[in-house]
């Protein structure tokens, strides 16, 4: 005590700021967290560092939070490609829905209910267009 006014409740490692001290300078000086990392763990110093109060307390250590990747959908896809697709094929020229499915081990009912687009005899198959391979 004292600390910076809202440190981050999960706070693991503490800094206590002395003077001539400013945001860039602490984040340097411990090097293993980013400037962003310091504004979010200390918001009341301001994006600035403004607020910065000498002989406080600042966070300059927590643990980050989990991220989620999301699998992002090549462009363009067969129109009709599902959402929650997570494997993709770009179709080539002489492409066809039996070579596809015999490409990656799939089944005809598999590929058809992935790619909901496609005509019951595979005349749409869209060259340089995706296709959804696995779920």
């Amino acid at each position: 005590m004292p600390h910076q006014p809202n440190i981050i409740s999960t706070c693991t490692t503490y800094y206590r700021v002395a003077e001539g001290d400013y945001c860039l300078a602490i984040v340097t000086k411990y090097g293993n967290f980013t400037l962003n990392d310091f504004y979010t763990w200390n918001p009341d110093v301001g994006t600035d560092c403004s607020n910065l109060l000498l002989n406080n307390y600042v966070c300059i250590n927590a643990p980050k939070p989990a991220t989620t990747t999301k699998t992002s959908t090549p462009v363009p896809t067969q129109p009709g490609t599902i959402s929650c697709c997570k494997t993709f094929y770009k179709v080539v020229k002489n492409d066809s829905c039996v070579g596809v499915e015999n490409k990656f081990k799939i089944s005809d009912g598999n590929f058809r209910k992935w790619n909901t687009g496609i005509d019951k005899d595979c005349f749409n198959l869209q060259e340089n267009s995706y296709v959804c391979v696995g779920v």
